[in-house]
């Protein structure tokens, strides 16, 4: 699953790059992507920022579902 938020601020990405960052890519957590109606378990290995054609930063990140305990 990949996803994509658009014009943060520097605040909100260091937010969000911290989150997954600090799990290295092999801690799981619990996201409720947009549009699902409950939260999953998830590791995230790949995150990339882009500059926003207006204002702010995009940040893609690419999600793995993890099903196992």
């Amino acid at each position: 699953l990949t996803a994509t938020w658009e014009r943060l601020t520097p605040d909100e990405l260091s937010v969000i790059e911290d989150f997954i960052r600090a799990r290295r890519g092999a801690e799981s957590f619990w996201w409720q992507p947009p549009g699902d109606h409950y939260p999953r378990r998830w590791i995230c290995r790949k995150i990339k920022r882009t500059r926003a054609s207006n204002n702010g930063i995009n940040l893609t990140a690419t999600f793995i579902e993890v099903f196992d305990a």
